[in-house]
């Protein structure tokens, strides 16, 4: 039998460790003290963090009787608010070879926004949306906290201004979605200069929906699977669908085809909608006929709508 005193021990007397409250830093570490208690050298394969946020760095081997390190540094960055972050250590030790080991800490914003430094801010083309902002320091000297300028990368999707406010040390910014932007979503930045020390900048990430009142149905045509190919070629086989504006009246303008086997013809339907048949005509080929059409309208919200075409030829 083996002997199992003869073996490296891994002893740790504090194997989670609580920041309690904290100021927001570039980084929280915290170095654990691992004591080897067994008689041969105990050797560290891996320090593995559970998650991406946390870097782990750690002494390979502790002799016997010897403590060494294991430290882990949680990147503020990639946290917010209350953190739980885990690591495992594996090592040779017979009897524990994972161990798991905590770090913890609620941080406290030194520049604080609410509702948060990410915002979403999503409506109609046309649809008036905003969204208040309200900026404070929880710092010394918090009442004499001020915004001295702001700045954004997508000055063309959204507007903002300063919000007379008279409670001393906040300040509230409102943003406003570009009410003309096309459908889709867009992401930026907002970067609000202060006169906080530690924060000199605090950024707000922007996320921008407009959703468009013209809907298709359905969003993908697939004529499916085409057997014997070399018979059927330049046969035509049909799918339809429909396009509808939920308030209003719209114009097709055109629709193209990025494969020129697909061809469409289209008419006006019940409502302010359009009944549009796509055909399909395979070549001789064996393939996959993979496509997109793009219907262009008249609407400012959504000039162009694409639908995916797929068929598949045996």
């Amino acid at each position: 039998a083996t002997d199992v005193a003869s073996q490296p021990r891994l002893v740790m007397e504090e194997p989670r460790h609580d920041f309690g409250k904290l100021y927001e830093e570039d980084f929280y570490k915290h170095t654990y003290r691992v004591k080897n208690n067994g008689t041969t050298d105990l050797i560290i394969d891996k320090v593995k963090p559970g998650c991406g946020c946390t870097a782990a760095y750690f002494d390979e081997v502790i002799p016997p009787g010897k403590t060494g390190n294991v430290t882990l540094e949680v990147d503020n960055d990639k946290v917010t608010g209350y953190f739980d972050k885990s690591a495992t250590i594996f090592s040779n030790d017979p009897v524990n070879p994972s161990f798991t080991i905590t770090i913890v800490a609620t941080i406290i914003e030194r520049v604080e926004v609410k509702p948060g430094w990410r915002i979403y801010m999503e409506g109609m083309y046309g649809e008036k949306v905003s969204q208040l902002l309200t900026f404070s320091s929880n710092e010394s000297g918090s009442k004499n906290f001020k915004i001295l300028g702001i700045t954004t990368d997508m000055d063309d999707q959204v507007t903002y201004s300063l919000v007379e406010d008279d409670t001393p040390g906040v300040q509230k910014v409102r943003v406003w979605k570009n009410p003309k932007l096309p459908t889709g979503f867009l992401m930026g930045t907002m970067y609000v200069a202060t006169n906080s020390d530690y924060t000199p900048e605090k950024l707000v990430q922007i996320k921008v929906t407009t959703k468009s009142s013209i809907v298709v149905n359905p969003r993908t045509l697939n004529f499916g699977l085409i057997e014997d190919v070399a018979t059927v070629a330049g046969k035509a086989f049909e799918k339809e669908l429909t396009l509808l504006k939920m308030d209003g009246d719209f114009e097709i303008k055109g629709i193209i085809f990025s494969d020129d086997f697909y061809e469409a013809n289209y008419e006006m339907a019940e409502g302010n909608s359009y009944k549009i048949s796509v055909t399909f005509r395979p070549g001789s080929e064996v393939r996959n006929y993979t496509g997109v059409m793009t219907i262009l309208t008249d609407d400012p919200s959504t000039p162009h709508v694409r639908v995916r075409l797929f068929a598949q030829a045996l």
